[in-house]
């Protein structure tokens, strides 16, 4: 708009400039009704992120009580033998 002969800071140039900026907002703008979740979509997002998230740690967990747990049999070739 300035490009074109337009003056900034005049009320002509705000009142198009607001006009301009609500018309691409809205084109590409994301309405309340498209993305509006029910109460039983939310619970449902939240329990399957609930479970992916506890079955990533449970596998880490595991891995981890595995190394602990067998860790107390390895021999190390520097320790001495009786």
């Amino acid at each position: 708009m300035v490009n074109a002969g337009g003056t900034r800071f005049t009320p002509e140039f705000n009142s198009e400039l607001e006009t301009r900026f609500v018309e691409d907002m809205t084109s590409y703008g994301v309405y309340r009704e498209i993305t509006h979740l029910t109460a039983w979509e939310k619970i449902c997002l939240f329990t399957i992120t609930y479970r992916s998230v506890m079955l990533i740690f449970g596998f880490l967990g595991m891995g981890l009580g595995i190394a602990i747990a067998s860790s107390g049999s390895f021999n190390s070739d520097l320790e001495d033998e009786k």
